[in-house]
């Protein structure tokens, strides 16, 4: 499993160069302003979403008809993505968490606490939004569920910034509350149940 992990990672060794410049000219675009949140988001979204490219790399090189005639148990193989999009997150998170004290340190922004808190809170949307995605991916391949995965990532912002401007979350605070208290768990729940889906469906699939 252990040798499925690092193929992923040196499939991503072509683009890392790529992007570690996107993360710079970001990063130097939101410097002056001290507007972290989007940076964040896009750092974490950015290296959340790395794993599915791995699945179109394996789809160009026909690679799962291969992969499924090896003798490693299905189990594994769903697995080495889940930790590879683990991975992928917390490289993300942890990149997201550098920026966030290079912005206090340079007095950008004036909550290195809540900063920080948003920073994880990003990385448990992400993960949520990847155990979603991830099913979709190993049933019809990465292209034909990327339209999929554009609407599971995009509709979420749409409906956090409506809820902010129709000022729902203030009038309903405890609830949202208790659903980022709640959130880690549930992430964590959804990854779980999203495994065995995405097993379950890799077993149907005939070499």
């Amino acid at each position: 499993m252990f040798g499925l992990i690092k193929k992923d990672f040196l499939l991503l060794a072509k683009t890392s160069k790529t992007l570690i410049l996107v993360l710079l000219f970001m990063t130097l675009i939101q410097l002056p302003s001290g507007e972290t949140s989007i940076l964040i988001g896009t750092i974490t979204v950015l290296f959340g979403t790395l794993v599915i490219t791995t699945f179109s790399y394996d789809d160009l090189a026909k690679w799962q008809s291969y992969e499924l005639a090896l003798p490693i148990p299905r189990s594994q193989i769903v697995l080495s993505k889940y930790i590879s999009a683990c991975v992928f997150t917390l490289i993300g998170v942890l990149l997201s968490t550098c920026v966030t004290f290079i912005f206090y340190i340079l007095d950008k922004i004036p909550s290195l606490q809540e900063s920080l808190g948003a920073v994880g809170l990003t990385g448990c949307i992400v993960f949520l939004m990847v155990s979603v995605v991830l099913p979709f991916v190993f049933k019809y391949g990465a292209e034909k569920a990327r339209l999929f995965m554009m609407l599971i990532f995009i509709l979420p912002c749409f409906g956090i910034a409506f809820l902010y401007k129709s000022n729902i979350i203030t009038k309903f605070q405890w609830f949202f509350t208790t659903f980022v208290n709640l959130l880690p768990l549930i992430t964590i729940s959804f990854i779980i149940i999203s495994y065995f889906i995405s097993l379950k469906i890799l077993n149907s699939k005939e070499i």
